[in-house]
């Protein structure tokens, strides 16, 4: 299929198809992130949730009500709605409206600052499912088989006996290996994340809802997997920083722009909608794989991998996965904590928790490109290095945010620090494996999304626990600090040596992952083809 002789038009689609199924993993990631305390509020107080509109404010409030949408489940921040069933207050007028309104968030906000943990592990669930797959997955897109070799000639009656013995001996020296490729594992994460998709649709208890998360744990790590190993493998080292590029801004788009489209979804239509027009998308993703990827065979294939515990061992690969948990570590972190926080400092509707996040993914699609296109001219540590000290800065100026309208800035310059650090670090990954080990890329970016992995375990968990003892402000200086600290070691990827000696005189002192685009191409291996 598409190889490194295939024409530009190919491999733009694969590109195009890598960009869809990382944009559906990723939005499926942060769509139930603003709802989910509503939801969990929903399937914990039904009885609570169905009695809404005994309670009504004000005339103002309450010709607001009519709009909304009889489907959905109630958004219990929908200022539009009646107050909490805590409170059965009748406003008078709109200064006792108001006065209500502020201590029903309150009074829902303390019972959703119980919720954190719940709500951390929810969202971590899916992760951790994911951890446990990449080991496998990683190696399945290089897995060898053996086949018989045909025999040449015909061999005599009466030396069949000695001619089996030498049949048998080239057998063993010449084994033909072959690798499952990113196609089939691409298609298989497809399938897994449109039965994820549905199930969440239509889950109404909490068990559920974990189940679906963690089913799309598993499809996630196939098609990011098998997306981002497909991008190395096809592009040479000069055009592969702007594949990558435009194949991480279907992360961006994904991760900082599912949020307002499941708030607003959720807020103006219903609970189902969201994730039924990603289903809509998933199956778009899976005609694509059909007409593009055609993954109906098994691809022999000419060098043999690293072994996954290989790269494990090396330091270099473990640093820029490092990077990678550190940076999803603040996103995770902010993404569990800030919609209850929100609600309890600037008493926000579902629909304001989810749209915060709209310039940040704007700002992450745009650098992703710029990053990905100037990957020859930059030094991708020096380049992470600056992403990791501005996040550590931003972090700490969420705190300061006392409006909607004040977080836009610090959401926005979080989305320009993701990108400065994920796409160097992903391409200094591949440039790794190159000079370190063997071109064979499915392992390495096996450990890189683990490492994206153990960021969204840790975030969630140790936010959404740390949050209702010490409070927000504590746990953002905690994880600023922690970042700030981290920034330095990636100094250590200005100049990783090569293990094969013939490279190690060429890539020294040139600093970044456009080193293998020095290197002699004789010396190179030739990219498999996918």
């Amino acid at each position: 299929m598409a190889s490194d002789s295939c024409g530009c038009g190919s491999r733009r689609l694969v590109v195009f198809v890598v960009f869809v199924a990382l944009l559906l993993d990723n939005i499926l990631l942060t769509v139930i992130v603003p709802i989910i305390p509503t939801i969990l509020y929903s399937i914990e107080h039904p009885k609570n949730s169905s009695t809404e509109t005994q309670a009504s404010l004000s005339s103002g409030h309450s010709s607001s009500s009519s709009g909304s949408s009889p489907s959905s489940l109630g958004p219990l921040f929908n200022t539009s709605r009646s107050p909490s069933p805590h409170l059965q207050l009748h406003c008078e007028s709109q200064i006792s409206a108001k006065l209500c309104l502020l201590i029903r968030c309150r009074v829902d906000g303390s019972f959703m600052k119980q919720e954190n943990f719940k709500v951390g592990a929810l969202l971590a669930s899916k992760v951790v499912v994911q951890l446990l797959v990449n080991p496998i997955v990683g190696p399945l897109t290089n897995r060898e088989r053996e086949r018989e070799r045909e025999r040449e000639g015909k061999v005599r009656e009466g030396r069949r006996k000695r001619e089996k013995e030498r049949e048998r001996k080239k057998e063993r020296e010449g084994r033909v290996r072959e690798r499952i490729g990113f196609n089939i594992p691409m298609f298989v994460g497809f399938l897994i994340m449109f039965a994820s998709t549905l199930m969440f649709a239509f889950a109404q208890t909490y068990a559920l809802l974990v189940v679906a998360r963690a089913l799309q744990g598993v499809g996630s790590s196939f098609s990011s997997v098998a997306g981002l190993g497909m991008l190395a493998t096809i592009y040479k080292d000069e055009e592969r920083g702007q594949a990558m590029g435009m194949a991480l801004g279907g992360v961006s788009l994904g991760q900082l722009c599912g949020s307002p489209f499941g708030a607003v979804m959720y807020q103006f239509v219903g609970k189902s909608s969201p994730f039924l027009v990603l289903a809509g998308l998933a199956l778009l993703d899976g005609v694509l794989q059909l007409c593009v990827l055609k993954p109906t065979k098994v691809l022999p294939e000419a060098v043999k991998g690293t072994p996954l515990l290989t790269l494990l061992r090396d330091p270099y690969i473990l640093l820029a996965a490092g990077s990678l948990s550190i940076c999803e570590w603040n996103f995770a972190t902010l993404e569990a904590t800030l919609p209850i926080w929100m609600t309890q400092t600037m008493c926000s509707p579902v629909w304001q928790q989810g749209v915060v996040y709209v310039p940040g993914g704007i700002l992450f699609l745009i650098t992703a490109n710029v990053v990905g296109k100037l990957s020859t001219r930059i030094r991708g540590w020096l380049c992470a290095m600056i992403g990791i000290i501005l996040l550590a800065v931003d972090v700490l100026c969420f705190q300061l945010a006392k409006s909607f309208y004040a977080l836009l800035g610090p959401v926005s310059a979080l989305g320009l620090c993701l990108a400065l650090v994920e796409v160097p670090i992903f391409l200094i990954l591949a440039h790794l494996v190159e000079i370190r080990h063997v071109s064979v890329y499915g392992s390495v970016y096996a450990i890189g999304d683990t490492g994206l992995c153990l960021g969204f375990v840790v975030g969630p968990l140790l936010g959404g626990g740390l949050v209702p003892v010490v409070g927000f402000r504590l746990v953002l200086v905690i994880i600023a600090v922690v970042t700030f600290v981290y920034a330095p070691l990636l100094f250590f990827l200005r100049n990783p040596p090569s293990r094969d000696e013939n490279k190690s005189p060429q890539n020294k002192g040139v600093g970044s992952f456009r080193a293998a685009r020095l290197a002699d191409s004789s010396v190179r291996q030739p990219l498999p083809a996918v």
